[in-house]
């Protein structure tokens, strides 16, 4: 069994809620409540987040529930996202289970989107997956893309 010697806890063969604390949230959840705030506050968007860490070479991904004003299948999301997102690959097959970070992609700077389903404890609840190859499509890709966007529609 590995010992512990930088961070207080073994990583191997575990999950973590969060290296740094910022009082009772980890240093991730306050830096995406902060970076979705200004969305959020247009939107009336009600949020929470947790955060986790999963030791793994590679790769971020998000679980995210949306509850919507009306009923919505997933299929009628999936297809939304593809058509207004630019950047995500669905690979949302539930019975082959493709959602991934890794592998061979056409594009490979894209996040992928996959586990779409119906969330049952809620109405006209949505859950979602998505995960990115964070080494090809992480925080300076996404900087880059916002600001191709922004110059497209300006």
């Amino acid at each position: 069994m590995p010992t512990a010697t930088v961070y207080p806890h073994v990583l191997h063969g575990n999950v973590v809620r969060g290296w740094a604390m910022q009082g009772a949230d980890t240093e991730e959840e306050v830096k995406v409540i902060a970076g979705d705030a200004p969305r959020a506050r247009r939107t009336r968007l009600r949020m929470s987040v947790t955060t986790v860490r999963v030791p793994v070479t590679i790769g971020h991904s998000a679980a995210v529930w949306v509850e919507l004003d009306t009923d919505a299948h997933p299929d009628d999301v999936r297809m939304l996202v593809a058509r207004v997102r630019p950047g995500i690959v669905i690979v949302d097959d539930p019975a082959a289970q493709r959602t991934r970070c890794r592998g061979r992609s056409p594009a490979p700077m894209t996040s992928r989107w996959g586990g779409s389903a119906r969330d049952t404890g809620t109405e006209n609840g949505i859950a979602l997956f998505f995960s990115a190859d964070n080494l090809r499509k992480g925080a300076a890709t996404n900087a880059v893309q916002v600001a191709e966007l922004l110059l497209r529609d300006r």
